[in-house]
């Protein structure tokens, strides 16, 4: 996704989130499955950081999503979880069993970067600087 000049690095920010922050997860899972992140949002002030990320090439294992996921929700209270209905379909009925709020987010690149460029342009949101979001 591109930003203009600067815009990616402006909005970026060291931010402790304690265990226990109210926060909106998503995770994406590349087609192949050999990419998949999880990320978080924070409520209050906005903050997106990551939870838990592989790019290293390998086919992931489902199981290994729903773990970090389970770890994630063990450590903050979650209170949505986004991702598109074509990412780990089992992984989305565990966590619909589960209880949690799930939303389901069109997988349209286009929208998405429309959606992120005002995010971060109007600079209504910041995301931490590790290099897993940047990608």
């Amino acid at each position: 996704m591109a930003f203009g000049s600067g815009v990616w690095d402006a909005a970026a920010a060291e931010r402790d989130v304690p265990d226990g922050t109210e926060v909106v997860v998503a995770f994406v899972a590349a087609r192949k499955r050999d990419t998949v992140a999880i990320v978080a949002c924070t409520l209050d002030e906005p903050h997106v950081f990551p939870l838990w990320a592989r790019d290293d090439g390998e086919r992931v294992d489902p199981s290994d999503v729903a773990e970090e996921r389970a770890t994630s929700g063990a450590l903050y209270s979650v209170r949505q979880v986004l991702c598109s209905e074509h990412d780990l379909n089992w992984v989305l009925l565990e966590l619909f069993e589960e209880g949690l709020p799930i939303t389901n987010v069109p997988r349209s690149p286009q929208l998405l970067a429309l959606q992120w460029q005002q995010f971060f342009v109007e600079k209504r949101l910041t995301h931490d600087p590790d290099h897993v979001l940047a990608r």
